[in-house]
């Protein structure tokens, strides 16, 4: 049979670890009935002492100091998720892929890939450029280029690069590295140019150029959702250029010691989408 201090234990369980003093009489009546009510009061003065319970002042709600603690554990953990967590970006497609799941072993799918990406580079994406097709030699790789009005750089490494083919009327061909053998990923780079450096009061001798690298890019899934994925990210860095309004300001900042590379690097991670982050390069 189950006791008056169990009873109480289980009211507080079902009340979220607070519970008033009428609640309680409630249930004694209706699990204990002819039972005293002095019981009831004894019970709850033993659990008192013993520091299971607590009384909130006169208000007359009682609280399990063990289930309040872990309900506030509960909402601090979610709190910090929350505050960390990155909101997924959706970048709708703009051009037209190639259909299906993407296999990295199949030479006809990195080469659809490559055709794709390209196609986004040169279609839905504007303001990049890279090295033209005839002048890239066999085995290099296809990185775009885009210069912010501030002046920072973005490069993506596409991971795309040329392969013999002789099918092909120029003997070569456009194919995404194979699995575990390339990776997408994005890099931002900055110098600060060395008058304003003057003017700002850098030290002689400061760091003058900045680079950041992301982790790569998914390549799984199908055709469409590596291009978005790509897509978000690019467009996640577009917006931080556009918030730097003045590069050399900021970074000589960071060149004097006024702002830490840390925070730079936490600035980026929090452009980028999903679980990529982004850190200077050594």
């Amino acid at each position: 049979m189950k006791t008056i201090e169990q009873a109480i234990l289980d009211e507080f369980h079902l009340g979220q670890g607070t519970v008033h003093i009428d609640d309680l009489l409630d249930m004694f009546r209706e699990e204990f009935p002819g039972e005293p009510f002095e019981n009831l009061h004894a019970a709850m003065e033993i659990l008192e002492a013993e520091g299971v319970i607590k009384l909130e002042g006169s208000s007359g709600y009682y609280h399990h100091l063990a289930e309040v603690r872990y309900t506030i554990r509960n909402i601090l953990s979610e709190a910090r998720y929350k505050k960390n967590r990155k909101q997924r970006r959706y970048v709708a497609n703009t051009i037209q892929t190639n259909q299906g799941k993407y296999d990295p072993r199949n030479d006809r799918h990195r080469q659809m890939l490559a055709q794709d990406l390209y196609k986004n580079m040169t279609k839905a994406q504007q303001g990049f450029s890279t090295k033209g097709i005839r002048y890239l030699k066999e085995g290099e790789e296809i990185v775009w280029k885009k210069t912010f009005p501030n002046g920072m750089k973005l490069n993506v490494y596409t991971s795309v690069k040329t392969e013999v083919d002789p099918t092909q009327k120029s003997g070569k061909t456009f194919r995404f590295a194979p699995r575990a053998k390339g990776r997408v990923y994005f890099q931002i780079e900055y110098t600060i140019p060395a008058a304003y450096a003057r003017v700002a009061g850098v030290p002689q001798g400061s760091q003058m150029y900045y680079s950041f690298s992301s982790t790569p890019v998914n390549r799984v899934g199908t055709f469409a959702q590596i291009i978005a994925r790509i897509n978000a990210g690019i467009e996640g860095l577009e917006d931080f250029g556009d918030r730097i309004k003045k590069a050399a300001a900021y970074f000589s900042k960071v060149a004097k010691g006024d702002e830490s590379i840390e925070d730079v690097e936490a600035a980026l991670t929090d452009a980028l989408p999903g679980r990529q982050t982004m850190t200077q390069d050594i």
